[in-house]
């Protein structure tokens, strides 16, 4: 599950301000720990650049659905550290969970007609993890000399010398994960 991370305009004691905050659908939120945020680069970041005394980085307790839409909420009544006034109105925002990760599209730059001298395209819906990405574990029919795989973002390009007038199929593996943590389950080939 992610890390959410609230700021606020004044200094707040988040033990006091964690029962004011819920994710609606999530079965409740507890504070995040060094070791969530550790896991979530980005929550971590925007974490650090905030005061310290105005910052509450918040974890759910259960696992969030895919593809979804919660609401949190500061509730109105919501303390601060800095006198007796409390929020007087709830505030709400809405967030929304990542998608399975999925291959979307392919082809050579921004078509599938290929000619011998385009890179290869896979277009993913999710970024995929650079860290695990194994260049070695696609497998590409018949074989592509001097072949190189690599990841930009949701993107990962392929190349090498092909030969015209030759029909190529890739096998992407099951075990692509994107930077969620998520598998692509299957194999899928193009």
């Amino acid at each position: 599950a992610p890390v959410f991370v609230l700021r606020f305009d004044q200094r707040i004691d988040r033990e006091s301000l964690l029962p004011h905050v819920t994710l609606l659908g999530a079965g409740g939120l507890r504070l995040a720990t060094e070791a969530d945020l550790e896991r979530d680069p980005a929550a971590k970041a925007f974490y650090e650049r905030s005061e310290p005394d105005r910052v509450i980085a918040l974890k759910p307790v259960q696992p969030l659905r895919k593809a979804t839409t919660y609401s949190m909420t500061v509730k109105a009544g919501a303390p601060a550290a800095e006198g007796p006034r409390t929020t007087q109105h709830s505030q709400s925002y809405r967030v929304r969970t990542y998608e399975p990760l999925n291959l979307e599209n392919y082809g050579c730059r921004w078509n599938r007609d290929c000619t011998p001298d385009n890179d290869w395209r896979l277009e993913f819906n999710n970024p995929i993890d650079p860290a695990l990405f194994d260049p070695d574990s696609f497998t590409i029919k018949p074989d592509l000399p001097n072949r190189v795989l690599e990841v930009h973002g949701s993107s990962i390009m392929i190349s090498g010398l092909r030969s015209g007038h030759t029909d190529y199929v890739v096998t992407i593996p099951a075990d692509l994960t994107d930077v969620f943590g998520q598998r692509l389950g299957c194999d899928e080939t193009v």
